[in-house]
């Protein structure tokens, strides 16, 4: 009988990458709308569509995700959306206006929608 082994080099390298995306994801998520509200003076309103325009972006880039992935492979596309989401990342800090995060969360939107379908 074939033995197959679960902790591959692979398989560990796809659990810490998923595990420092949600990281990054989840320490967001609730020091954002407080940075917005004293940082940048935004009112609600506007917290809600900078947290939501994310999960929009995320959802407009899957489908064709899937065609890229099948045409360029999916190793090539999960390691370049990899690399988009971590300087993307890094942009958060750069930030100084409402529409500049806008913008960073839109572009990060696409970057976590193409990451998590790869």
């Amino acid at each position: 009988m074939n033995s197959t082994h679960l902790w591959t080099r692979n398989f560990v390298l796809l659990t810490l990458s998923g595990f420092f995306l949600s990281l990054a994801f989840y320490l967001l998520i609730p020091t954002l709308p407080v940075f917005m509200v004293e940082v940048l003076g935004a009112d609600k309103s506007r917290v809600g569509w900078v947290v939501a325009i994310y999960t929009l972006a995320a959802l407009l880039i899957r489908p064709f995700t899937g065609y890229a992935v099948d045409h360029y492979g999916r190793k090539y596309i999960l390691l370049v959306s990899l690399a988009v989401f971590a300087v993307l990342l890094g942009f958060h800090l750069l930030v100084t206006t409402l529409m500049q995060l806008l913008i960073v969360r839109f572009l990060h939107g696409l970057a976590w929608g193409v990451t998590t379908t790869a």
